[in-house]
């Protein structure tokens, strides 16, 4: 009777650790191939809000155009360049604030030095510090460069104000800030980082990520060894796709070191969420198999065993003797 139970059990014991090693198995390719589908979907969302921030950018610099393109034609802006005064050229743009609202402008001589500015920081006479890096610009036939000043980045776009030749040039300046990082956000559903940084020294940070975690964006942010690919890294205890686009660098000896970088970050576990309903009807029918499979293997256990049992009864009673057999 003892050899029946041991028999009976060692047969189960092999069926149900087959069915184990089976469900455990699909369970676990099951959730590998979900986390590969959620990593690939984060690369696909991850290169989809790249082209989107590159686009706006687009956008955005074509609308600084227009707004500077109606700014030089207006006649009172251009008498008011044309005699050089600063009070003036500010109070005519002050008027087409309609059109360049938030935007920096700065008015330059044909030698490249200030001579109206809105921005306090650059005052008149002083040569414009992107001015060599804005002529190369026009040279390469490029509409916008984007430059680190005053702490931030900025996106520059300039033209002439000609009367009827070239009399100055007018620079507007749109800052890419916390509202920007907002606006790309919402068409991106990325999560948006902005740092500048002059003469090595980083500036304000500009991001979308809570307060709490902006100590740790501006540390990766100002790590110049941070590689540029796409990466998985721990963030915060969640996984999050990340990459860093440097938008920037500008070593033309005025803005020596002086560059721009965005992060943009997917969250994985985010998107493993939506995955977790699915996951955890996937445990529970696994389950649910396990236990009918067990029930299973213990049955066909005993039927498997009954013959042989029958078998080893009868060669018992052979081996006993005559007497033993009816």
């Amino acid at each position: 009777m003892a050899w029946r139970h041991t028999f009976q059990t060692r047969i189960a014991g092999v069926l149900v650790l087959l069915l184990l090693v089976v469900v455990g198995a699909t369970y676990l390719a099951v959730k590998a191939a979900t986390s590969q589908a959620v990593e690939n979907q984060a690369q696909v969302q991850l290169k989809t809000g790249s082209q989107v921030f590159e686009r706006l950018l687009e956008l955005r610099g074509r609308r600084l155009q227009y707004g500077l393109d109606w700014l030089t034609a207006d006649g009172p802006f251009k008498q008011a360049v044309a005699e050089g005064q600063a009070t003036p050229i500010l109070a005519a743009v002050r008027r087409h604030d309609s059109g360049i609202r938030s935007s920096q402008v700065f008015v330059l001589g044909l030698d490249g030095k200030v001579i109206a500015s809105t921005l306090p920081l650059l005052s008149r006479g002083q040569l414009f510090p992107y001015d060599a890096a804005l002529r190369q610009a026009r040279r390469s036939g490029l509409q916008m460069l984007i430059v680190a000043m005053d702490g931030r980045p900025y996106l520059l776009v300039q033209d002439e104000v000609l009367d009827p030749l070239p009399i100055a040039r007018v620079v507007m300046g749109f800052p890419m800030d916390k509202g920007f990082a907002h606006e790309l956000r919402s068409m991106s559903n990325l999560e948006v980082s902005f740092l500048s940084v002059q003469d090595g020294r980083p500036g304000t940070l500009f991001s979308t990520q809570p307060d709490a975690y902006q100590a740790t964006v501006f540390n990766l942010l100002r790590d110049t060894h941070l590689k540029r690919d796409a990466q998985i890294t721990l963030f915060y205890g969640q996984r999050v796709l990340s990459q860093v686009l440097p938008l920037a660098n500008n070593g033309d000896g005025d803005g020596d070191g002086d560059d721009v970088r965005v992060l943009l970050q997917s969250p994985l576990d985010h998107a493993l969420e939506s995955f977790a309903p699915l996951d955890r009807q996937f445990l529970g029918i696994a389950l649910a198999v396990l236990l009918v499979s067990l029930a299973g293997a213990l049955f066909l256990a005993r039927r498997v065993s009954r013959p042989l049992n029958a078998l080893v009864e009868a060669a018992g009673r052979i081996g006993a003797g005559p007497e033993f057999i009816e």
